[in-house]
Parts: structure tokens; sequence; C-alpha cells
């Protein structure tokens, strides 16, 4: 905020504040706000320094404890590859329908894994076995977001129920699929070659830097479960 700027503010405060106290208050408030955005606009700058390809959400909705404990456990080695690589990994293991609106609305998502339940009839249900929006990502989508990979059973189901804008790119699984099936993506080159590929390509997504791409986790020869690309 410039000097003028300021000024210009201070001298409104005069004409709309009567006596010092209230005037005094005004100014100490002002202080304050200015205070309080400089530090967020600081955080924000070394946010993107720090993780300059975006927020990359991984999202346990409904399923067993002991199947959420597998995968939280699978994603730590693709969690620091992923930080290495640019993006900053946000890992919550009982995720609600609060905590995908927050991370579609988030202007810095530019990669969503939900992994729950599915159902025939193309629902994904959330911890609390609520169903998720189906349109939530038609309609709140942040500009980076271009990548989702659902890991439910009946993904076929799923992507024809979920209203899904051109500009972003689903994985999914048809019929029935397991855990396995997602690490396996997950540490496979296709998923390095798909993400970063598509992510180049999307002219939404900005400030990527170039150059070579760190080397994965483990890669595995070939994944094997019959995934659709979309």
């Amino acid at each position: 905020m410039g000097c003028l700027k300021i000024g210009h503010m201070l001298t409104i405060l005069r004409k709309n504040t009567s006596g010092t106290l209230p005037y005094l208050s005004a100014i100490i408030f002002l202080t304050i706000t200015m205070i309080f955005s400089a530090a967020h606009a600081n955080h924000s700058e070394q946010l993107e320094k720090t993780y300059p390809r975006g927020d990359a959400y991984f999202l346990i909705g409904n399923l067993e404890n002991d199947l959420a404990a597998k995968e939280f456990a699978n994603f730590v080695s693709i969690a620091r590859w992923l930080g290495k690589a640019g993006f900053k990994p946000i890992l919550t293991p009982g995720a609600t329908v609060s905590d995908l609106r927050e991370a579609v609305q988030n202007p810095r998502t530019s990669v969503i894994i939900w992994s729950s339940h599915g159902s025939p009839s193309g629902e994904i249900m959330d911890v609390n076995k609520v169903p998720l929006p189906k349109d939530i990502f038609a309609n709140e989508a942040g500009p980076r977001l271009s990548n989702v990979i659902v890991s439910a059973c009946y993904g076929e189901c799923i992507v024809k129920s979920f209203q899904r804008p051109a500009q972003m790119q689903w994985v999914y699984w048809n019929g029935k699929t397991s855990s396995d099936a997602l690490h396996a993506y997950l540490v496979s080159a296709e998923f390095e070659k798909r993400l970063f590929n598509f992510m180049r390509e999307n002219p939404m997504s900005v400030g990527l830097p170039g150059g070579a791409l760190p080397d994965g986790p483990h890669k595995v020869q070939e994944v094997r479960c019959s995934m659709v690309f979309r």
C-alpha cells in the first residue's frame, strides 16, 4: 500500500471521526490491517516460490480404518516426491464434503486424489457417508485444478454422473479396484508423464519451471488394473 493511499485514507478518517480517541483507534486498526495484509502477501509469495506447481491433495473418504491406514502409509513416499517436484502435498485421512470443497476452491490446487468406496449408481461417499456433490468440480473449481484421480470402484459410473470441465484430466478405474491399484499407478512412470505433460499443455497452469524432472519413487513396469484416462 503506497504512501499516497495511506494519506488518502487518513484524510477520510479525519473527516468521518470526531474526537481524538476514535481517530487514534481508527489509525491503530488501519495499521494492524496493513501489517497482517503485508504478512499474508509475503507468505503467499514464499509459498509460490517453494511450491510453484501448486497444491496436491490426497483425500481419503469412506474407507475402513485398516484401508485408510494403508493408503496413508503408501502416500508418504509419494508426498515427499511431490514436494521435491514443486507440489505442496496435503493429506486428509478422514475427508468430508467440506474438505473436498476447500480443495476444489483453493486457487492453488492443481491435483486432487480422492480415495473411497464407490457405487454402481455413480456416488462417492465422504468419511461420514455423505455423497459428494456431483457438480462441485464444474461449478467451484479453482483456476489451476487440472488433474483429478478418483480411486473408487465403478469409476465408469462415477464419471458419467459427475459434471467435469473439459480442461480437467480425470483418471479412474473401471469395475472394482483397490488401494494397491492406486499406489501402483502413483509410483508409475505413467502418472509422472501424464501429470507433468498435461500441466505444461494446460494454459491455466502458469509459472511452471521447465527442465529435467526429478526422479520419482520406485517405478513399476506395468500398472495391472483397468484404469481409464479421460
